[in-house]
């Protein structure tokens, strides 16, 4: 699903993100952390965050995978619309995509709010997802 949205969008984000600049970054839903593991990679100097209802383990999946994981890509539980565990203003960038399926419409606010909470004044919030 990620290289074939890679593909599809050409790249990993539409945002005009400045490497010299982008300290953090959030993904919201981020699932098994193929995603984190690209922009790690290309963004080598940023921290990238993720978080997920399930934490990728040894037993979700292959040793190898969680291995290859950069060192500077972290991985926390939270439910999004329930509260980030990050203080306010910490992402340059904060990206969403394909989690809208998994969210009751009605914390879509909720999800928002936080988003803008956690998200520097001028950073970028970015949502990819299906109608």
């Amino acid at each position: 699903q990620h290289a074939l949205l890679k593909y599809f969008f050409k790249g990993n984000y539409h945002a005009p993100l400045n490497k010299d600049e982008l300290g953090s970054v959030l993904d919201v839903g981020c699932g098994a952390g193929l995603w984190m593991r690209d922009m790690a990679l290309e963004f080598p100097l940023t921290e990238i965050h993720g978080v997920d209802a399930v934490v990728p383990t040894r037993k979700r999946l292959a040793p190898a995978m969680l291995d290859s994981m950069p060192s500077n890509c972290f991985f926390h539980k939270a439910d999004a619309t329930r509260g980030l565990p990050f203080p306010d203003n910490t992402f340059d960038y904060c990206r969403v995509r394909l989690v809208l399926w998994g969210y009751n419409l009605n914390s879509f606010p909720d999800l928002l709010t936080e988003l803008v909470r956690v998200t520097k004044k001028g950073g970028w919030i970015e949502f990819v997802d299906m109608d």
